[in-house]
């Protein structure tokens, strides 16, 4: 293949060597001549020049990989710490909001107005199960925030399975929506959406080994949960 493009001698040098060889070096002329002890000489400095560079190269990038690698940790580490800071902040608030002193109405009221504060919400409500006409069903027990965007179900009692308060009761697991104009199929989301909440998640209020009812965040702008959202909801 050599003599094929006209190549008269060629000398090919390793570079580096042992465990450290990084790879070849070829030299060609069309000469037929062959190379001399001081251009092989040269050649070899070369090779050592090029071994060198090299190695410098590939542990400067190993550095910035390494660096930016450390920087994505130390991100992600301080972004889980401001989130759990941020859940205690709340946690805290709820149970300072609500002492052993008040009575049950007024605990909600109190705990359920600092929920909407600190998870940063335009509504909070809370259903509780109580027993109606025979049946149990989600009762309408307090609200806090902006109190006209629940209007349409302020006086509503949920069954099990209706709504996403009624969902949250029957499999006992969040139900979030991000957006209330892109997920048609929420029922009472067009009465939402028109009295102007847009994004909401519901979770389960459990005691005993059993749901006791459900808390409903809502806010007026589309909001993409997060795990730690969803967290902190249920926490609270």
């Amino acid at each position: 293949p050599l003599r094929s493009r006209r190549f008269g001698a060629v000398l090919l040098l390793d570079i580096g060597s042992g465990a450290g060889r990084r790879g070849i070096l070829i030299l060609g002329r069309h000469q037929d001549s062959p190379f001399g002890k001081e251009q092989a000489l040269l050649a070899e400095i070369l090779a050592a020049q090029m071994s060198i560079q090299i190695d410098r190269a590939r542990r400067a990038s190993d550095a910035r990989r390494s660096s930016d690698r450390l920087a994505q940790e130390v991100e992600e580490t301080t972004r889980a710490l401001r989130e759990r800071n941020q859940e205690l902040v709340a946690l805290n608030a709820v149970a300072a909001a609500a002492g052993p002193s008040l009575d049950p109405s007024r605990q909600i009221e109190v705990a359920l107005a600092k929920a909407v504060e600190a998870t940063r919400h335009t509504v909070g409500v809370i259903h509780l199960v109580r027993e109606e006409g025979g049946e149990e069903v989600l009762g309408f027990s307090g609200i806090a925030g902006a109190a006209d965007r629940w209007a349409p179900f302020r006086s509503r009692n949920y069954r099990m399975g209706e709504g996403p308060p009624g969902q949250v009761w029957r499999v006992g697991e969040p139900f979030v929506v991000p957006d209330l104009k892109l997920d048609p199929e929420v029922e009472g989301g067009e009465d939402l959406s028109r009295a102007g909440c847009r994004a909401l998640i519901c979770v389960p209020l459990c005691a005993r080994n059993r749901t006791i009812g459900t808390l409903t965040l809502a806010a007026d702008a589309e909001r993409h949960y997060g795990e730690a959202e969803v967290h902190l909801a249920r926490e609270i």
